[in-house]
Formats: C-alpha cells, sequence, structure tokens
C-alpha cells in the first residue's frame, strides 16, 4: 500500500511539472560543525528517502563510513579519486523532499579541514558539481523512467478495457438481433396458435352438442361421442398450453432485449468516457516521453 502511495505521489508531481530540471547551487548552509560551504541539490520527481539511500551507497561505494544523527549523515573519509588519487573527503548531507517537485539535499565536502567550493577551490569544485550532478542526474532518470513505464500499464490496461467494452458491446448487439428474432418468430406462433385454439374451442364447443344430443343413445354411439370430444379436448388444452408457454417467451424475450438495450446504452457511455480516459493517459505518456529525452539530454 505504502508503494502505491509513494508511486501516486511522484506521478502527481510528474504530471504537473512541466519544467524541473536537476539544479545544482552553491551556498552557505548550517550543519553540525558550523555554518560551511555547500551545494544544494535540486533532483527532480524523486522522492529523499530513496535519495538518501542511493547516496549512502554512492558513499559506502567509495569506502565511506557513513553515520546519521540528527537528520545530518557523515560519511567520513569518502574516496573520490575524481580530485586526485587516494583523495578522501568528509561528506556532509542532509535531505528534503521538495513536495511535488522532487527531492533536495545539501552537501559540504571537508578536504583537509576546508569546504571545497567554487570561491576557494574552483577546479575541485567543477569536479564536485559534475559528480553531483551524474548523481542527481541518474536518480531522476531512473525514477521517471519507472513511472514512465507504471504510466505505460495504466495506458494498456485502459486499451484493454476499451477492448473489452467493444466486445460487451458486440455481445448486446447480437444478443437483441437475436432474442427480436426469437420475439418475431413467438409473435407469429403465438398469433396461428391463437388462431388455431380459438377454432378448435368451436371444435369441441359442436362436439359437446353432438355428446349431449347422443345421450340415451345406444352405449356405442356414447362412447364415440364422448371419446372424439375428448380427443379434442386434450388438444384444445395442448393449444393453450403452448399459447402459455409463448406468452411467456415474448415477455422474457422482451425482457432480455429491455436489458440488454439498458447495458448497450450503458456501455457507449462508458466506452465515450474510456476513450477520453485513454486520450488523457496517452497524451500524458507521450509527454513524459519526451520529458525523459529531454532529461537523458541533460546528461550529454
Amino acid at each position: 500500500m505504502k508503494k502505491h502511495i509513494l508511486l501516486a505521489f511522484v506521478s502527481f508531481s510528474i504530471l504537473n511539472a512541466h519544467s524541473q530540471k536537476i539544479e545544482i547551487v552553491e551556498r552557505t548552509s548550517s550543519f553540525s560543525v558550523g555554518n560551511v560551504s555547500s551545494y544544494v541539490v535540486s533532483i527532480p520527481y524523486a522522492l529523499s528517502k530513496r535519495v538518501e539511500t542511493s547516496w549512502k551507497n554512492w558513499n559506502k561505494d567509495r569506502d565511506g563510513i557513513v553515520t546519521e544523527k540528527d537528520k545530518e549523515y557523515l560519511a567520513d573519509n569518502t574516496l573520490i579519486k575524481e580530485l586526485g588519487s587516494g583523495t578522501t573527503v568528509d561528506v556532509f548531507t542532509r535531505f528534503e523532499n521538495k513536495k511535488t517537485e522532487g527531492a533536495e539535499m545539501t552537501v559540504a565536502f571537508n578536504l583537509n579541514g576546508k569546504y571545497i567550493s567554487t570561491a576557494d577551490a574552483p577546479d575541485q569544485s567543477v569536479i564536485i558539481k559534475k559528480l553531483l550532478k551524474d548523481f542527481a542526474l541518474a536518480e531522476a532518470i531512473d525514477v521517471h523512467d519507472k513511472l514512465v513505464r507504471e504510466q505505460l500499464s495504466q495506458l494498456e490496461k485502459l486499451q484493454k478495457q476499451q477492448a473489452d467494452l467493444e466486445k460487451d458491446n458486440s455481445k448486446y448487439v447480437k444478443n437483441i438481433g437475436e432474442r427480436k428474432e426469437d420475439l418475431a418468430k413467438a409473435e407469429n406462433e403465438l398469433a396461428t396458435t391463437t388462431e388455431a385454439l380459438q377454432l378448435k374451442k368451436q371444435d369441441v364447443a359442436k362436439q359437446k352438442t353432438v355428446l349431449d344430443a347422443s345421450a340415451g343413445a345406444v352405449t356405442e354411439q356414447v362412447k364415440s361421442s364422448q371419446k372424439i370430444y375428448d380427443s379434442l379436448l386434450d388438444e384444445q388444452k395442448d393449444l393453450e398450453k403452448k399459447q402459455k408457454n409463448l406468452n411467456k417467451d415474448i415477455l422474457d424475450a422482451k425482457k432480455e432485449i429491455a436489458e440488454n438495450e439498458g447495458k448497450l446504452k450503458q456501455n457507449e457511455i462508458d466506452q465515450t468516457s474510456k476513450k477520453s480516459e485513454i486520450s488523457k493517459k496517452d497524451e500524458q505518456v507521450k509527454g513524459m516521453q519526451l520529458k525523459s529525452v529531454e532529461l537523458k539530454g541533460e546528461g550529454e
């Protein structure tokens, strides 16, 4: 959950920051050793916790012994060969989140009791600034690339959802068409059945008259009339049952058509909304990919 919250925070930052760049500014800063010359490094897109870990590892990889007290980090005897073979410095660092503007770290480099700055050691300061720029650029690019991949994943997810909506749309259209055909067939069959039932009722009524008239006749005549009457009555009942079932089929078909038409309408609304989401996300991704090119160009 925390990972998603952090990612959402950084995603918000990146999508709302159009001109973030790595900046390195020299100024006098307060550390536990007093007010000393330092470099304030602004790293777009990154979070201080991540930068802290990366910067500690950067110093450890250079044999620095890292300790922390009161949110101030000291990397003792960090080897910076770029300053000269075997040259070590003590590195003091503080970190700060810049809300929606990335992370910031303030770094002071103590070399033989003096703090490196452009004013006091211009050649060494150029080297230090390049090292800081390279570090910040690597951090920004790594975070940015992960965010681009996340946004691309979200875009693909939206596109899949759109494809699923289109499949559902086709399914609803097909179902409506099939059920309308079933409905038309059932209605035609109902009309035929209703007509047949009316005729059958007339036949039953006539045979009932014959049966009533045969009362008192010889037994064989009565049995024959009764048999015909019973047969016609059974046929009438079958037609009535069929009529009932057809009426139910018609109601079911109409209900299903109405339900699918409702789903189809909502589907079309959802598709319009989803297409808008896709368009916005695609625009965001393209903007981020362009920013990736610009960001990586800073290192050239």
